[in-house]
């Protein structure tokens, strides 16, 4: 069996094959990017996922040796004040109906 792939990001380690970002809707979301390129609303979107995933902690240990990307609920390569932006920006909105994705069960 193969690991899962992000699009464009090629093999999974083997730990991820259970991540809330690999499958579904959420997949889509740009985990994968430099700083700037998600907006407010998909950081949110992605934080959101990350609230519930059972691999969390397995990606928070992977996230040290990154410099851009989501990683275990964090924007790297960005101030942590840059997540509480995302938040900000969600008072009073429905991320799934934002985006267009239906992530009420991913938390």
């Amino acid at each position: 069996m193969t690991a899962p792939t992000l699009l464009l990001a090629g093999p999974l380690p083997d730990w991820m094959a259970d991540g809330a970002c690999t499958s579904g809707p959420a997949r889509l979301l740009p985990w994968i990017e430099e700083p700037g390129i998600a907006s407010p609303l998909q950081i949110a979107a992605m934080a959101r996922v990350c609230a519930g995933c059972p691999v969390r902690l397995a990606c928070g240990v992977e996230a040290r040796a990154m410099t851009s990307g989501f990683w275990a609920g964090s924007q790297r390569g960005t101030a942590e004040l840059d997540n509480d932006t995302a938040a900000a920006a969600l008072d009073g909105v429905a991320v799934q109906d934002t985006l267009g994705l239906d992530l009420v069960g991913a938390a």
